[in-house]
């Protein structure tokens, strides 16, 4: 390609058609000619969708200005239907209704409103995060010396904090499971490249073996079902899937007694304002398996430099206790119960859902159960926190 042409054109791979690129300081008048021809011409193609797609009605409003004089519309108007012309419509059971008005003389300026206060004060939008109170905890001292390589990298070397966070959100949400590794590293490279530029050695090699640690651990609940990930094809999983539900007088005093068992805690926020509105949140994976749908949430809390801490039991029961995950999965499982009741015409909870799944992705291991948490709640405790929450739909 010449950079010093006045216009070049190339093929781009595997797209049919010529591109024409125009050297902004050496235009010509033909080059600006053709220029405004086709955005003419990509200006009436949306012109075409704006006025033939509408359900019911399509409103079309004229005003003044020396912006308003050039676009395509008023020029369509102009050439094709004089404004006060029948032509409009071909219906003759349609007719054209003409508005005079001018803008207020305060547009675009800035007003001063008077003290704006809600009349219901306890009415806002709710999460997770602002029902929930967390609780604290020391962690154990960390180790001199690791078993493994990997070990040393997962629980030492690996940065913490939200920004490492949201980049290994970010990691799993964009992989196909199913996809060898070389395929991993590509979206590895991409992420460390973006967050960590400065430890691309350090990571990029390290990630794409948690990668595979974590999609080819032993994810197991009490009826005997075993899931691997790395066998969830993407057709099978939604990542982020968003939920939004109206609430009404919560009591927050029942939340907070919520009783899900021996060793499971329920700690709720008492102090907010906020008792009704819409509840809202984000899943990070929602997935199908075996006829059976589950909601998988990713961890990357450091709980300590050793498997013994991620153990199965009471050690990852209480490590839900302290990020009060147990209140977060409780409701995600009522407003899963609800999307599956609109959408499953036979939906029965027991059959159709299958639980909730925590993944601690520094304790997770290939062929081992450590960093996974699973459980399922009971229809009876779904249907208890719905009476909390008013036995709401979803919006």
């Amino acid at each position: 390609k010449s950079y010093h042409s006045d216009l070049f054109s190339f093929r781009e791979s595997g797209v049919d058609g010529n591109y024409k690129f125009y050297c902004k300081p050496y235009r010509i008048k033909e080059q600006i000619d053709l220029f405004k021809k086709q955005l003419d011409q990509e200006n009436s193609r949306l012109l075409y969708v704006a006025l033939t797609r509408a359900k019911y009605n399509c409103f079309i409003f004229k005003t003044s200005g020396d912006r308003v004089q050039s676009s395509c519309l008023t020029q369509f108007i102009a050439k094709e239907y004089p404004f006060d012309s029948q032509k409009w419509f071909d219906h003759p059971e349609v007719s054209l209704t003409k508005i005079e008005t001018t803008l207020p003389t305060t547009w675009g300026q800035g007003l001063e409103l008077e003290k704006f206060e809600l009349a219901d004060k306890t009415h806002g939008k709710l999460s997770f995060s602002a029902l929930s109170a967390h609780s604290s905890h020391a962690l154990p001292e960390k180790l001199d010396k690791y078993k493994t390589d990997y070990d040393q990298f997962i629980f030492k070397d690996i940065p913490g904090g939200k920004n490492m966070g949201t980049m290994l959100h970010y990691l799993f949400e964009n992989i196909d499971f199913t996809n060898p590794k070389e395929h991993h590293q590509a979206e590895v490279d991409k992420l460390v490249n973006r967050y960590y530029p400065g430890k691309k050695e350090l990571l990029r090699e390290k990630l794409v073996e948690m990668v595979d640690e974590v999609l080819n651990s032993h994810i197991e609940f009490t009826d005997g079902t075993r899931i691997i990930l790395k066998n969830l094809n993407s057709a099978d999983k939604l990542n982020e899937m968003e939920f939004d539900f109206n609430t009404s007088d919560i009591c927050l005093k029942d939340l907070k007694g919520f009783d899900m068992g021996e060793g499971v805690e329920i700690n709720c926020n008492m102090a907010i304002n906020t008792k009704k509105g819409l509840l809202t949140g984000l899943i990070d994976l929602f997935f199908v398996h075996d006829s059976k749908y589950y909601i998988l949430d990713w961890k990357s809390n450091f709980l300590g430099d050793s498997l013994e801490h991620y153990a199965q039991g009471d050690t990852m029961k209480n490590a839900l206790n302290e990020g009060n995950y147990h209140l977060q999965y409780l409701i995600y499982s009522m407003a899963v119960k609800n999307y599956l009741e609109a959408r499953l015409p036979d939906f029965d909870y027991d059959t159709h859902f299958g639980g909730a799944i925590y993944v601690y992705l520094r304790g997770a291991r290939a062929g081992k159960n450590t960093g996974i948490y699973t459980n399922k709640p009971s229809l009876a405790e779904v249907e208890a926190l719905e009476r909390i929450f008013q036995e709401t739909s979803p919006s």
